[in-house]
């Protein structure tokens, strides 16, 4: 039973930590900024506008360039938190194949395709935090539970804006600023699923496939809903419990069978 000097010692010991290592390296700061910076054209490339005008193009960018700044930062800082909670030292890389591919796709479509493949988390192993841990060194459920803070936080972030104006017909800003918003989080969030290397959807699932089949299909299933104003997280669990059963049923069931 941990007990309240136990409590105090590791509740500085966390605190410190946060401090020394949840801030950015600068070559961490350059591939966020980087990130950043591509994501934003790709998804304000296409401004809905007839025609094109500079001025009214480079409004809409700065609107989607405050929008991916919070929300992918926000998405980062949620893995690094986790990840030094769990004694892990994290290290933001970007992927470049997937960047450049994502732009290609925009202009291939003209900018009504995202296609949102940022980068992933490397994870050090910090030797004193770790001392005394049970499996002492890295395992793919800890890197697997910390991927998943990153779409996790990108959907609470969404959600904490959308809710009132969803709810109560509150809008917190601009309602138009709102819907982008909660869009890009959302897009992020089922993006980062995928089971690609680097992204985190990759770490997942080749911990469990099953697990990775339930959060996959409520992430997708959640932003099919939102194309049809369905604004339901029960729901959209019950598509990941479909998913899952379908995963199991179809593929699983008989995938170790020799």
């Amino acid at each position: 039973m941990v007990n309240e000097w136990d409590m105090r010692t590791n509740a500085k010991s966390l605190g410190y930590t946060f401090r020394k290592f949840l801030q950015f390296s600068q070559k961490e700061m350059r591939a966020v900024v980087i990130t950043i910076l591509i994501l934003t054209f790709i998804v304000a490339f296409n401004d809905q506008s007839e025609s094109f005008e500079l001025a009214a193009w480079m409004l809409n960018f700065a609107k989607w360039l405050i929008i991916v700044t919070i929300v992918f930062t926000s998405f980062v800082l949620g893995q690094r938190a986790a990840s030094l909670y769990e004694g892990y030292i994290p290290e933001y890389q970007l992927w470049w194949y997937g960047l450049m591919f994502g732009l290609i796709i925009s202009f291939v479509s003209r900018g009504y395709i995202w296609l949102l493949l940022p980068g992933g988390m490397m994870f050090h192993m910090s030797t004193v935090h770790r001392t005394g841990e049970f499996r002492y060194g890295q395992t793919s459920f800890l890197m697997s539970k910390i991927s998943m803070f990153g779409p996790f936080t990108c959907l609470a972030l969404g959600m904490l804006i959308k809710t009132p104006e969803v709810w109560f017909g509150i809008s917190i800003i601009n309602a138009e600023f709102v819907s982008d918003f909660f869009l890009f989080a959302i897009a992020l969030a089922a993006y980062s699923l995928l089971p690609v290397p680097p992204l985190p959807g990759s770490k997942m699932f080749f911990e469990s496939r099953l697990v990775y089949a339930f959060i996959a299909g409520a992430f997708i299933g959640y932003a099919v809903l939102i194309m049809f104003n369905i604004y339901s997280i029960l729901l959209a669990l019950v598509i990941g419990g479909i998913t899952w059963f379908l995963f199991w049923a179809i593929w699983e069931r008989g995938a170790w069978k020799f």
